[in-house]
């Protein structure tokens, strides 16, 4: 069991997976209607948090997410099971690469030792924004980068 607290959920969950599904739209040329873009965040933060609360081994609540994310993206959303899969693998791996760069950077400039299980709600969401708004940029990239080619 992974232990998050409501207010990580609301400070970082719900911004995240509504980036997520933002990202998803763009990538795949879908319109954007922030109402079912902000249902599908809540019903994937929600359950996210819910799959947290199981009691299975570390690393297994990412395949169910996933799994999930996949779901929400084809019975709400309406995409087809294989943009839903591509979408899916392609916002996982952005989300890998700036989680990655959050590390280096707290890592590099902030404490190569630091213990972030060691620390409240509130300081974990703060060391976890840097990977939050990375994803922000990169979408944004994306969009913008998109909408010069025209693409969008």
């Amino acid at each position: 069991m992974l232990e998050t607290k409501f207010i990580e959920l609301i400070l970082r969950g719900l911004p995240e997976t509504f980036i997520v599904i933002l990202l998803s739209h763009l990538l795949l040329r879908k319109p954007i209607y922030r109402k079912n873009c902000l249902i599908s965040s809540i019903l994937l933060t929600s359950l996210g948090f819910l799959v947290r609360l199981l009691p299975i081994h570390y690393g297994v609540h990412i395949v169910l997410n996933v799994f999930i994310y996949i779901l929400i993206l084809v019975n709400t959303l309406n995409f087809s099971l294989n943009e839903a899969v591509s979408a899916s693998i392609i916002t996982f791996i952005l989300q890998l690469t700036s989680e990655a760069a959050n590390i280096f950077l707290i890592t590099t400039f902030i404490s190569p030792n630091l213990d972030l299980n060691n620390l409240g709600p509130i300081c974990k969401t703060l060391y976890g924004l840097p990977s939050l708004i990375i994803m922000i940029i990169l979408t944004s990239l994306y969009y913008f980068h998109s909408k010069k080619r025209k693409v969008l």
